[in-house]
């Protein structure tokens, strides 16, 4: 089934609202590498990337706590 020129100008507008794109860039062999292990987890590129980055700030933002207490500790 076709889609409406309607339905495109509102998925466009939510979009708009809602997404930012970002480039990333990676050598030819880290992104084949990369693609490889994505493959092998049946996950999306964009889907791997947000799941990395949210990872990496919940570790960074418990490694502050952790930093913060040390420093508070006679």
């Amino acid at each position: 089934m076709a889609v409406s020129e309607a339905k495109k100008r509102a998925n466009l507008k939510y979009d708009s609202k809602t997404y930012k794109k970002v480039m990333l860039r990676f050598k030819l062999d880290d992104l084949e590498r990369l693609h490889d292990h994505i493959k092998e987890r049946d996950e999306s590129f964009n889907g791997f990337v947000n799941r990395a980055v949210s990872e990496q700030v919940k570790r960074d933002a418990e490694d502050t706590e952790i930093l913060a207490k040390a420093e508070k500790t006679p």
